[in-house]
């Protein structure tokens, strides 16, 4: 690209930044998540028992799903192989539309990172968990209404908010 200023010919040279995407999801909510964000031109978009050797990028967005307040085995393993690298972390959790939870969630999954790499940005929403487990709130009615609350969710909103997220972080 050229630009003249002041009579003189500048070259610029127009900057790409690339994203890759690695996921962990059990119920399908994270990777729904991960394929609205593939849109936006990623190198790839792989479930993390394929992240091997793959490409460089200068964003690299990992999704998860929530375990017991954390990220899953397979997750963990992934995330610790990490070296020098820009990350973007985003996640689904079936309870909580709590921020603190989402926060302690997020800083539980960071915890599994090298010290080398750079968190550039986060985000966690709701996800839909499997019907099956309903019964088991049946008597506990304010979780009940979490879980009911939660088969709405990720939704347009969450994905708006997840692409907002990963734009500020690049």
């Amino acid at each position: 690209m050229k630009s003249i200023m002041h009579g003189v010919i500048a070259t610029y040279e127009r900057i790409y930044f690339t994203i890759g995407i690695v996921y962990s999801s059990k119920t399908g909510n994270t990777q729904s998540l991960a394929n609205s964000l593939n849109f936006m031109e990623s190198k790839y978009c792989v479930p993390v028992e394929n992240a091997k050797n793959l490409e460089p990028v200068n964003l690299l967005c990992i999704g998860f799903w929530c375990d017991k307040g954390d990220c899953d085995d397979q997750m963990k393993q992934y995330l610790s192989t990490l070296r020098n690298q820009n990350v973007f972390l985003f996640g689904t959790a079936g309870f909580g539309k709590s921020k603190e939870y989402f926060e302690m969630i997020l800083k539980n999954v960071q915890n599994h990172l090298d010290a080398s790499n750079y968190v550039k940005g986060t985000c966690m929403c709701q996800g839909k968990m499997p019907l099956a487990i309903r019964a088991k709130f049946e008597s506990n009615p304010e979780m009940l209404k979490n879980f009911d609350e939660a088969l709405k969710h990720p939704n347009d909103k969450d994905v708006d908010n997840l692409m907002k997220c990963v734009n500020e972080a690049l």
